[in-house]
């Protein structure tokens, strides 16, 4: 199995909808469950502005969503 992490950046920044940050492939038997953990990095929380010519932090609330692929999300959350 491989959890993929996907992030949503506030709609005002005018972002893809989903971008994949992160993932994590785990070996597991059947009918088991394993916790993981994937970080995120002020990158990925970021965009490059022309105008600056440097990568700004976005502030505001974003979506997070893991799944094993984008069209299969399985939990969702905000930040």
């Amino acid at each position: 199995e491989v959890s993929q992490l996907y992030l949503r950046f506030p709609e005002e920044v005018g972002e893809p909808p989903k971008q994949l940050k992160g993932f994590e492939r785990v070996f597991l038997q059947p009918g088991k469950a394993e916790d993981i953990e994937i970080r995120l990095t002020k990158r990925d929380v970021s965009i490059f502005s022309e105008t600056a010519h440097s990568w700004q932090i976005v502030r505001g609330k974003f979506e997070v969503m893991v799944g094993a692929s984008s069209k299969d999300i399985k939990l969702r959350a905000n930040i």
